[in-house]
């Protein structure tokens, strides 16, 4: 998986595509874009860029087996205890 997300992001961020770009409609102002930059992070270094990637993609693995655990107690008629307790302390 790690060699998948590496290749993923290297080949999107070296392809010369730019995501601002693709994001913005075409009448953006350049100021949008210099925002949105900003906002995703596309400002810094590639290497730090990347490692802000990795960290997503960790955390969004992590609440997709969170959400999928929670799914099958609910589904199953049990009480999701842990997640209330979770969401009342964090």
């Amino acid at each position: 998986m790690f060699l998948v997300l590496t290749v993923v992001f290297f080949v999107f961020r070296l392809g010369g595509a730019d995501p601002v770009s693709i994001m913005l409609p075409p009448d953006a102002m350049p100021q949008d874009a210099e925002k949105l930059t900003k906002k995703f992070g596309l400002d810094k270094p590639l290497m730090v860029q990347y490692v802000n990637f990795l960290k997503n993609a960790v955390l969004a693995l992590k609440l997709e087996v969170l959400e999928s655990f929670y799914l099958k107690l609910v589904l199953l008629g049990q009480e999701p205890f842990f997640f209330v307790a979770f969401e009342l302390f964090f």
